[in-house]
């Protein structure tokens, strides 16, 4: 039982570090994303705000579950919907190839003002 008990904190230290990781990369490429695409401010801010809102939605989620299901449980599966979100965020550079200073490109979402 100890031994599942340092699985599991070794585990959750790697999820907050991943966590870590993401955010500091999206803070970081918001601009270059920016840039590419040729979107404003207050778009690419829009961006950044609904992923901190997307986490905070889930913390209160299981927040409120978090006495009535298995909590192990619960934060792989948040574990899992993190993993595809941070794939999410990273999709843009995989599809729209290399990027060339001072050419701006067509995003690949309909992000119209």
């Amino acid at each position: 039982n100890v031994f599942g008990v340092q699985v599991f904190v070794a585990c959750h230290s790697v999820l907050q570090l991943s966590q870590l990781l993401v955010s500091g990369y999206m803070k970081s490429s918001i601009s270059t994303i920016e840039r590419r695409y040729g979107l404003s401010s207050q778009k690419s801010g829009l961006l950044a705000a609904f992923n901190e809102v997307g986490n905070t939605l889930l913390i209160v989620f299981v927040s409120f579950l978090g006495s009535h299901v298995h909590r192990p449980r619960a934060i792989g599966c948040g574990a899992l919907l993190a993993c595809l979100a941070s794939l999410l965020m990273a999709l843009p550079h995989f599809v729209s190839g290399p990027y060339r200073y001072g050419e701006r490109l067509s995003a690949p979402f309909a992000f119209q003002a």
